[in-house]
């Protein structure tokens, strides 16, 4: 009833139609013996597609929260929706033993993409002893043992994965999709990072100080030019892939320029600076307001300073 009673208020904020039916709702039952609920709902949009896109929804009260439960502030990129909505999360911490707990159970794609990013994360850095004993708990609790690269890096979980890579990535980031071989060869990065073998590289910031600025979180930020894709200045800042920008320089014609990305700041005008390595290995700020696009590369670039986009 209440998800028909959700479906009624959507419409008649925003005009959109939830497709509701005896297929929305399936039970489950996990390896545990405990039932779940499993939600696709699917809508229709302003642009009706030939089959309606659906969004997934996982209910379960047989979850191991190991930690502690943490507060984070929805980020949308709506300009007329001012209010802000915080939910409860998982702390960075448990967010990194689950995911490495889901990529020794299943080794989806997704999995592997996230644990190579998150056990890099420079949030994380001094922290690998805390991100293990969330695992253990939480390994502890489903009834399975302590991962290992031996029991990630299976034949049968190679096989699925180098199937699966394209099918389930392509169509959630942007391209150029990467491919899998240098993600699977990490694993064994990702398990001497949890049990203390190595530590990350803590690199410096990019310099700033010649320009006051405060460091911007990019998934918060909401821009409405056509030109800022903020998606692919992230992907590309993640996987430390250079990217091209159409930069309008104070004087000059709008050009190219190849770029490794590192931070975004902003000033006390309120500008937005892009800042980053051009070409010729210099630093320099960019305004957003003066990028009138981006293209992707493929060409990885082994970090100066301390990546901050992500």
């Amino acid at each position: 009833v209440i998800f028909y009673q959700i479906s009624e208020w959507i419409f008649s904020q925003i005009g959109l139609k939830l497709v509701i039916d005896e297929k929305t709702f399936k039970t489950t039952i996990n390896k545990r013996g405990n039932p779940c609920l499993q939600i696709r709902i699917g809508y229709v949009g302003p642009n009706p597609q030939p089959i309606n896109p659906k969004i997934k929804i996982d209910l379960t009260n047989d979850e191991l929260i190991a930690g502690s439960v943490i507060k984070k502030e929805i980020h949308h990129s709506y300009s007329d929706w001012t209010t802000k909505y915080l939910v409860s999360s998982y702390s960075l911490e448990e967010l990194t033993a689950e995911k490495i707990r889901a990529l020794y159970e299943r080794c989806r794609p997704r999995d592997l993409y996230d644990v190579i990013h998150l056990y890099k994360n420079p949030n994380l850095i001094g922290v690998a002893r805390t991100v293990k004993v969330l695992l253990e708990a939480k390994c502890q609790y489903v009834g399975i043992d302590f991962p290992t690269p031996a029991s990630v890096k299976t034949d049968e979980n190679k096989r699925d994965l180098v199937s699966d890579w394209n099918d389930m990535l392509a169509h959630q980031l942007p391209p150029p999709l990467l491919d899998w071989e240098p993600f699977w060869d990490e694993i064994d990065l990702v398990f001497d990072w949890l049990n203390g073998a190595s530590t990350p590289i803590s690199l410096p910031p990019a310099p700033h100080d010649a320009i006051p600025s405060t460091l911007l979180d990019a998934s918060a930020l909401n821009f409405s030019r056509s030109g800022i894709n903020m998606q692919l200045l992230r992907y590309s800042a993640l996987n430390r892939l250079k990217i091209v920008i159409y930069y309008e320089p104070t004087n000059g014609e709008i050009g190219p320029r190849k770029i490794e990305p590192y931070s975004l700041r902003e000033t006390k005008d309120r500008k937005v600076l892009l800042f980053a390595v051009n070409g010729e290995g210099e630093l320099r700020s960019y305004r957003l307001d003066r990028i009138h696009g981006m293209s992707p590369t493929n060409t990885k670039y082994v970090p100066r300073y301390k990546v901050e986009i992500g």
